[in-house]
């Protein structure tokens, strides 16, 4: 991004970048690239097709983030609704249920359903901190009815919110028994899952390049054709009189250098830390001091998108207290044969 506006004010910049490609860590992997760490390589075997990619960093676009879209907007970047939050989808907690997974919208709507029949009740014993009046009693009756699903006696006996025990037809249908409260207190779901979507930098929908967040970085590429040297691994950052002198190797493991008035360090500060520089000594405390939080991501090619076809799981994520964390299913290529599942996103 800052070297498109640098070119776009007129500046002439020299980019480098130790991959083989723009992005950085907003990349997608497809069929027949290959994955190079320090210590692995990992060739992909996805079959071809726009649908068929997993994104090993950022996956997900908030409405809010403007400057990003608007970059994607004028580099003409198409844009898909992401599914980030799905009531369809399921949580599991190994502490409760016996481990069995629990329906999202039913953790959550029997979760607002005990907490409105809380509150009705303390409206009903004058708990409240603050006086009310008579009308005002009736509004936030009426208002915590509609809240927790609560039947006429301000109680709460279960929801078709929650779901359906037997779908309706031609019978009327016939909703969900509500989750144990106490279960629902034990268990893990209220401390992230349960407000997940409501979070500020999330929601249940967003947004994400069509084929995959990697686009965004190859649209930058195109424009920068010809200004970046791929392959350069920055080994030293000096000053000089005139500016800064940097040094790093190319792609045939060659030593190159070279010289600018102003040099911009984009470098992760994890990776800085271990570059040669004489940078100021408050400087140099600061690049030390950030806390790089650790994460991983699985996925796996489904030849049969069974989350769809027996769970009826169209995107979104499901959580569970086990090691994966997380189950990220696709928003992309829905009904498709075939699909790229997110099987694990462990953080710590």
């Amino acid at each position: 991004m800052l070297g498109y506006e640098l070119i776009e004010a007129g500046f002439d910049p020299l980019i480098l970048e130790a991959r083989s490609r723009p992005g950085g860590r907003n990349w997608s992997v497809r069929g027949g690239d290959l994955i190079e760490e320090i210590d692995s390589a990992q060739r992909v075997r996805f079959n071809i097709g726009e649908h068929m990619y997993f994104n090993p960093g950022p996956a997900r676009i908030p409405y809010h983030h403007e400057a990003l879209l608007s970059y994607c907007r004028e580099l003409n970047v198409r844009m898909e609704v992401m599914c980030n939050d799905n009531r369809g989808a399921l949580m599991q907690d190994d502490a409760v249920f016996a481990g069995a997974p629990q329906l999202n919208r039913r953790v959550v709507n029997d979760g607002r359903g005990y907490v409105a029949e809380l509150a009705a009740k303390a409206l009903d014993r004058a708990a409240l901190d603050q006086p009310v009046s008579a009308e005002d009693t009736e509004r936030l009756r009426a208002f915590l009815r509609a809240f927790g699903a609560l039947d006429r006696d301000l109680a709460y006996h279960g929801s078709s919110r929650a779901g359906w025990a037997d779908p309706p037809g031609v019978e009327r249908g016939r909703a969900n028994t509500p989750l144990d409260l106490r279960a629902i207190l034990a268990s893990d779901f209220w401390h992230g899952p349960m407000q997940f979507g409501e979070l500020a930098d999330m929601a249940p929908t967003m947004l994400q390049p069509v084929g995959g967040m990697g686009r965004i970085g190859e649209a930058f590429g195109r424009k920068l054709w010809g200004r970046i040297t791929f392959g350069a691994e920055v080994t030293a950052l000096r000053r000089t009189e005139a500016g800064a002198r940097v040094e790093w190797r190319d792609a045939a493991g060659a030593a190159r250098s070279g010289e600018a008035p102003l040099v911009v360090v984009t470098l992760p500060l994890s990776v800085l830390r271990d570059v040669a520089a004489d940078f100021a000594p408050a400087i140099r405390v600061a690049i030390t001091a950030p806390v790089y939080v650790p994460a991983g991501k699985a996925a796996f090619q489904a030849e049969r998108r069974f989350w769809e076809l027996d769970h009826a799981i169209y995107g979104g994520i499901s959580w569970t207290s086990r090691d994966i964390t997380q189950i990220w299913y696709p928003t992309a290529g829905i009904h498709q044969r075939k699909g790229v599942l997110l099987g694990a996103y462990i953080w710590s």
